[in-house]
């Protein structure tokens, strides 16, 4: 996965540099394959905001970055994201949850943030959501065939 997520089309630091300014951030948007399930993030939340940077797995890319957007935009308006807290207005009748992300996840997950940063010295949540009967990865009864699919952390 790392190659893969290091090697495809480079972007560059003038286009990320021109969303984060418009936008807020920008975000990478990575196919499911043969070892991981489709997952995005942001950049520039750290730069723009002093926020963490934000990822999350397992739905499809469209859907992933219209979570990633609406976090950007929170962010944009004053509210800092935490862990452990419910969030009930990113997906309609479901709520998600952020975690930290260890900083050991950084090179393998996020190569063009890394690379735009030129360092590791930025931290990151990771949006989590739930199965359908409203269940996180770490609550008795999770769907266990999504833990894979879901979360970096559990």
């Amino acid at each position: 996965m790392t190659q893969e997520h290091c090697n495809h089309d480079p972007i560059s630091h003038k286009e990320i540099q021109g969303k984060i300014d418009k936008f807020g951030c920008y975000i990478i948007l990575i196919e499911a394959n043969d070892s991981l399930p489709a997952f995005a993030y942001t950049i520039g939340l750290k730069q723009k905001f002093n926020h963490p940077e934000i990822i999350s797995f397992g739905l499809s890319l469209d859907l992933l970055g219209s979570l990633l957007n609406d976090a950007c935009d929170l962010i944009k308006n004053g509210q800092s994201l935490q862990v452990g807290i419910c969030y009930d207005d990113f997906i309609e009748d479901f709520p998600v949850q952020f975690l930290s992300v260890d900083k050991s996840f950084l090179p393998n997950y996020f190569g063009i943030a890394n690379n735009f940063y030129n360092n590791l010295n930025y931290s990151a949540l990771q949006l989590v959501w739930p199965d359908k009967q409203s269940l996180f990865p770490w609550e008795e009864g999770f769907n266990a065939n999504w833990k894979g699919t879901i979360s970096l952390t559990v």
